[in-house]
């Protein structure tokens, strides 16, 4: 790919963004950029950057066959074609193949976020064979003390790795992306990260920037509300040393420019910059959150916030008509007023 197409792509990138802070002043909304699925709140990890495992999830999860009615209603709605399922830890759930089977044949292109830790080689052909288009997996670091303490369990390091080696191994028709979080212990594993992607010829990595653990939360519990809004002034992994940030952030920004698949938008890269120095006050931007994702959890509950009540229940009501419904816009007008830094998240920016 030539630069100049190479910069047309990542602008691509800036305009999207260009138009969801165009549909955030609209005074009428349009369809949701993705539908997300969190099917579980269940984790089998302890990550520091999470609370969902902080507590048992409740038994009233939706079934397979609840799950499956609402993906049938989301193929025939003028919403996103793009499903991601995460959780917790989508893997817990045993149904997760036929679901991912079952969107697939409704032509719902199907994303799975996971830590990974239950995938082997015949489960990877089997997500395949379902029609799986992506597979996002952590991994925070290339030196397994620093990614076993930031997944908060021993071994998970070299289970990554040995599901990397096996993914190579496949002839692929879905992709692998990695996901890592920018903390103060993995600083100078980012390159190498970038490095290890493009030798392992994956198709790319995203960058997270790390949130304090309450952001994650189970949907139901005390858990559910924010926590102390001064969090990061006490943070073993909020990083401090923000001019090496700078240069490694510029860093990947270059080597984006020259072809390498690092899937964030170069200006949400550079806002890290900025939110590195100041996470509670990076409150200028807007956040996007009320008009990019159609977020439904274990329970069926939709939300367009992590940290907002619900708009409704897919079990009791049509999903479109939560989308447009007042309820959804008084959510969205608190949206617009909040102070959280959660509005530089991946799935929101």
């Amino acid at each position: 790919m030539s630069h100049f197409l190479r910069y047309i792509k990542l602008n691509i990138k800036g305009i999207r963004r260009l138009t969801k802070l165009a549909m955030f002043y609209m005074p009428f909304i349009m369809r949701p950029e993705q539908i997300q699925i969190d099917i579980t709140d269940r984790c089998n990890y302890r990550c520091p950057t999470c609370s969902k495992w902080h507590q048992k999830s409740s038994k009233n999860e939706l079934t397979t066959d609840q799950w499956k009615k609402f993906l049938i209603a989301s193929a025939n709605l003028p919403f996103s074609k793009r499903v991601v399922f995460g959780g917790g830890e989508p893997l817990l759930r045993p149904d997760l193949l036929e679901l991912v089977h079952h969107a697939s044949k409704l032509k719902l292109k199907t994303i799975i976020i996971s830590n990974g830790s239950l995938l082997t080689m015949p489960r990877l052909k089997q997500l395949q064979d379902a029609g799986l288009d992506y597979l996002m997996v952590s991994l925070n670091a290339l030196n397994a003390d620093v990614h076993n303490e930031t997944r908060g369990t021993r071994g998970s390091f070299n289970h990554i790795m040995r599901l990397i080696e096996d993914y190579s191994l496949l002839k692929n028709t879905m992709h692998m992306g990695l996901s890592s979080i920018i903390m103060k212990n993995n600083m100078d594993q980012l390159l190498p990260l970038v490095r290890f992607v493009m030798e392992h010829k994956l198709h790319g990595i995203m960058f997270q920037t790390y949130m304090d653990d309450a952001v994650h939360h189970p949907f139901q519990g005390k858990y559910q509300k924010f926590r102390d809004i001064e969090w990061y002034k006490t943070n073993k992994y909020l990083i401090d040393n923000c001019n090496r940030l700078d240069k490694i952030i510029d860093t990947l920004l270059h080597q984006q420019l020259q072809g390498v698949n690092i899937l964030n938008p170069p200006h949400q890269l550079r806002a890290m910059k900025a939110y590195y120095r100041n996470p509670i006050q990076y409150d200028k931007i807007p956040c996007v959150a009320g008009t990019t994702g159609f977020i439904v959890d274990a329970y069926g509950n939709v939300r367009i916030c992590f940290g907002l009540p619900p708009l409704g229940n897919i079990l009791y009501q049509d999903p479109l008509k939560i989308w447009k419904s007042t309820k959804a816009m008084h959510i969205r007008k608190q949206v617009n007023i909040c102070q959280r830094s959660c509005r530089i998240m991946n799935h929101i920016y």
